[in-house]
């Protein structure tokens, strides 16, 4: 498989991972994972991502129009994935403004190191080069 769509595969599964992890931790009760935090819609674009880039001849690379396309996807979920991290740091610092002690959990930073790695695989899938 090219390694292109390796990293991927790679980064949707960690995305996927994301959801069932803290996005923001409530010790006093239950944290907040990223289905209730809302941040599946970036995950569920890279794991539409990563099943078509599956398809078709995996030793070469993408063609360039489908690099392109996955390459604007990736960003775009990316930048949500972004700011879901802004948006756990937001919300641990208005509960502690109330006096509830809260912090942002690990979610949002696997979520947003998978969609980077999708994206990066979607731009070393415009080399032939590679594999």
């Amino acid at each position: 498989m090219h390694p292109a769509r390796l990293l991927i595969v790679a980064g949707a599964a960690l995305a996927t991972v994301s959801l069932g992890t803290a996005y923001l931790v409530v010790p006093a009760s239950s944290n907040i994972d990223g289905f209730e935090g809302a941040a599946w819609p970036a995950a569920m674009v890279v794991v539409m991502i990563a099943l078509a880039v599956v398809a078709g001849d995996r030793r070469e690379g993408l063609v360039s129009w489908a690099a392109l396309l996955v390459s604007i996807l990736a960003a775009v979920a990316t930048i949500f994935a972004a700011q879901k991290v802004v948006d756990a740091y937001a919300a641990a610092g208005d509960l502690a403004a109330v006096g509830i002690p809260a912090r942002p959990g690990t979610g949002p930073w696997l979520l947003l190191a998978g969609t980077v790695t999708v994206l990066v695989g979607a731009a070393l899938g415009l080399s032939r080069r590679l594999g």
